[in-house]
């Protein structure tokens, strides 16, 4: 089993990396498919968007959000227009167990490239609005007091394929429900 990044598909694309981060990915997926094709390797690579659970200490939206949710400071954010696909770990976590079982199955009809996506992005202007919700109380964000990055990603990659029954199960709300429980 290999993990890749949907930041391997800037503008969907089947391949091109946002940074240097999905260009490593790429490279590994290369050396993969070697071993594939010469030496009868059997890899499921799963394609991860955006997560989110407890203990998550990355600095990540949501984790940002928590913080000043509790400490009331303003946060600068670009003017939030781009699309977000984040999906709950033990949505992924089951995505990954399935893979495993499909692989000691010797199910390599399943072997391929798929995404581990909510399969519902949603603005991050929408996300913060949850957030808010969920957790009660208005947060201070500067929308569009930083510039959207280099290479932002308004729109996920989309052409991806889920993994045979494989459904992400967590709604956002009830996701982000959990996160502040228990992180």
């Amino acid at each position: 089993m290999n993990v890749g990044t949907f930041f391997q598909h800037f503008n969907n694309a089947e391949y091109s990396p946002v940074n240097l981060y999905a260009a490593t990915k790429e490279a590994f997926s290369g050396v993969i498919k070697y071993y594939v094709e010469a030496r009868n390797l059997k890899c499921i690579d799963l394609h991860l968007f955006d997560t989110y659970g407890a203990d998550d200490k990355r600095g990540k939206i949501l984790g940002l959000l928590k913080k000043i949710s509790e400490t009331g400071e303003a946060l600068k954010m670009s003017p939030g227009e781009q699309l977000i696909d984040i999906v709950y770990i033990d949505d992924v976590v089951e995505a990954f167990v399935l893979a495993g079982k499909y692989l000691t199955a010797c199910k390599y009809d399943y072997c391929g490239t798929y995404g581990v996506s909510s399969t519902k992005p949603i603005p991050l202007r929408e996300v913060v609005k949850i957030f808010e919700d969920v957790a009660g109380k208005k947060l201070s964000i500067e929308w569009g007091g930083r510039p959207y990055r280099a290479r932002e990603i308004m729109v996920p990659w989309h052409s991806y394929k889920l993994l045979p029954s494989w459904q992400p199960k967590i709604p956002l709300q009830e996701g982000i429900k959990k996160f502040l429980k228990q992180t």
